[in-house]
Parts: structure tokens; C-alpha cells; sequence
């Protein structure tokens, strides 16, 4: 068995979705502002893909925004009454 098997297999408040423990992501280090991409070599097809992926990412985030306030309003609607 790996040795990382080994020490989630043995060590179960370490694994990535254990419900009771820890969650090993809140060990990691926030991630620092991300840098900003090289536009000047990209070519104007590219540049339109680029923001196309732009928008892409905008849109799935503004849904996921919208299904987490819909839950959060759900909650609170119950904790209310």
C-alpha cells in the first residue's frame, strides 16, 4: 500500500471529505491574488476565445451564486418561522 493510502487508511480525520474531522483543504494556504495573463502575444481569434472562456466561467459562477442564495434563503425561511 502507498504510504499516502497508509496515512489516510489510518489517520481518518485527514481525509480529503471525512464528515466527523478535519478537512485537509483548511491546511492549505490561501491562494494569493492570480496573476494576470500575457495578452500582447495572443492574437486577435485568441483574444476572442479568451474572453469567451471569460464569460463561459462569469456565467457557471453566477449560477452557482444563485443556486448557494436560493439555499441560503430556504435556510433561513426555516430558522425564521
Amino acid at each position: 500500500m502507498p504510504r499516502y493510502m497508509w496515512l489516510y487508511v489510518n489517520k481518518p480525520y485527514l481525509s480529503k471529505k471525512s464528515g466527523d474531522g478535519m478537512d485537509i483543504d483548511d491546511l492549505e494556504p490561501r491562494k494569493g491574488k492570480p496573476q494576470l495573463k500575457n495578452l500582447e502575444p495572443m492574437g486577435l481569434d485568441e483574444l476572442r476565445e479568451y474572453i469567451a472562456r471569460l464569460e463561459d466561467e462569469i456565467t457557471r459562477t453566477q449560477i452557482e451564486i444563485d443556486r448557494k442564495e436560493k439555499h441560503r434563503q430556504g435556510l433561513d425561511g426555516l430558522f425564521k418561522a
